[in-house]
């Protein structure tokens, strides 16, 4: 069973509609705003949301340490980093890019606490950070 140990959200507008336990990056240029990764992590993350801001404007929460829920968009083992797997901040194990230039670094949300399936709610140890 997924569970939360930690800071219990930081408080931010949402950029764009965003859905719960989804990885969501800093909008560009507005450090109080977060939005849904629109480039596959090409951004540094801001943590996961805690709950679902439909529209663009609202106040959503955002975990960004601790042991946050999050979903899964494809198979987790446990103990494995992981980052954003579609556009709407669904989570799946960071592979390493073959070249490590700027244009493809990469970042990641944490790392799995358990193993997950395809849409499945599981816990991840919230750390954001640069793979390379």
């Amino acid at each position: 069973m997924a569970h939360v140990i930690g800071n219990y959200g930081d408080p931010f507008i949402a950029a764009s509609a965003v859905g719960q336990y989804m990885a969501v990056v800093r909008a560009s240029g507005v450090a109080e705003r977060v939005m849904a990764p629109s480039a596959l992590a090409a951004q540094p993350f801001a943590g996961l949301t805690l709950a679902t801001a439909a529209t663009p404007g609202r106040s959503v929460a955002v975990g960004n340490e601790g042991r946050h829920k999050a979903i899964a968009a494809g198979s987790i083992a446990a103990g494995r980093p992981v980052t954003a797997g579609s556009i709407n901040g669904a989570l799946v194990e960071f592979v390493p890019a073959a070249a490590t230039s700027a244009a493809l670094t990469r970042y990641i949300v944490g790392y799995a606490v358990m193993n997950a399936g395809p849409g499945d709610v599981f816990t991840v140890d919230v750390e954001p950070q640069s793979s390379l």
